[in-house]
């Protein structure tokens, strides 16, 4: 054969080769149809077909009744035809976009009305979402209320997510997220820097997510500062809180914490729950000399694994 026969020939198998692997189109709803009715093809072949080449058409009320009544007329067999039809929900673009759309509250619910297993509703909810959930305490007894369990309140309602509402007779602080913030983090801490007035007291409460102080005896602390690495405790009685408040002096002149030389006090107490569940941490810092310190206090606390003995915490 001469050269431009070997080419002319490669060409011909080339193209032979490529047409028997290129993918067919999509499946068409006409053709499901005819087939059920034709039987050219097994309903197991197109059920493959479905399969490998996906399909063109949504599977609705509409076309699924169809594709039944085809399958009845042919006298497909109803294993088979049932195959098929969940071949084409997998493949069906429509349908996967009405299943993975974000979750309505009702949707939820229903969920759970039906006996869903709580890990298969928590599953379902981390994929899809709730639309229209507000952040708020409230929702989260109502979830609470309808059967949700913890776990799935938690995922949809993160509790350092719900706002810290103020607390009358006090200012609110500004109080920031560490950079190694964690709400799940093993042991928290609080750290705030001020600048207390001569010959003052103040109280700060430290409840969830806020911090509020108010002058017990002349003048507020000025805020200079303040974090937290995780919120407060929520239903943790007493005797599993561990805690220490440490307290130094801020040179005013370098910014620099040292020990302290002016009569300068801090005392911690941990403050029984609020209806809602909140405890919270009284802060009293006192400043007995007559000109005004710049301080940093660091309340830390953890959560023991065993209760200890204690005197009942303050009201």
């Amino acid at each position: 054969m001469k050269p431009l026969g070997y080419l002319i020939a490669f060409a011909f198998v080339l193209r032979s080769a490529t047409a028997q692997v290129a993918p067919e189109g999509r499946v068409q709803f006409d053709g499901i149809l005819r087939e059920l009715i034709d039987h050219v093809l097994e309903v197991k072949d197109l059920t493959g077909k479905v399969q490998t080449n996906g399909i063109e058409f949504d599977l609705n009320n509409k076309t699924l009744a169809e594709i039944l009544a085809a399958a009845t007329k042919g006298n497909a067999d109803p294993i088979q035809v049932a195959e098929l039809i969940n071949a084409c929900l997998r493949a069906c673009q429509d349908c996967r976009a009405r299943l993975l759309a974000p979750m309505t509250v009702d949707e939820l619910k229903t969920l759970i009305n039906w006996g869903f297993a709580p890990n298969a509703v928590l599953q379902e909810a981390r994929v899809r979402s709730v639309k229209d959930l507000e952040i708020s305490e409230g929702a989260a007894n109502l979830l609470r209320k309808a059967g949700a369990n913890e776990e799935l309140i938690s995922l949809l309602i993160p509790d350092d997510k719900l706002p810290t509402f103020p607390l009358a007779g006090y200012q609110t602080m500004a109080l920031q997220h560490a950079e190694e913030y964690d709400a799940n983090a093993t042991e928290g801490w609080l750290k705030v820097t001020i600048e207390l007035p001569g010959n003052s007291q103040s109280e700060f409460i430290f409840k969830h997510t806020g911090l509020f102080v108010r002058a017990t005896r002349g003048d507020v602390a000025k805020d200079l500062g303040c974090y937290f690495n995780k919120p407060a405790p929520r239903s943790t009685d007493a005797t599993t809180i561990e805690q220490r408040t440490d307290l130094a002096e801020v040179d005013k002149k370098t910014g620099i914490l040292g020990a302290r030389k002016h009569k300068l006090t801090v005392e911690a107490s941990y403050l029984a729950a609020d209806p809602d569940g909140r405890n919270a941490f009284k802060i009293v810092v006192v400043n007995k000399d007559a000109t005004s310190q710049q301080c940093s206090f660091k309340l830390s606390w953890h959560v023991l694994t065993k209760p200890k003995t204690l005197t009942p915490p303050e009201q």
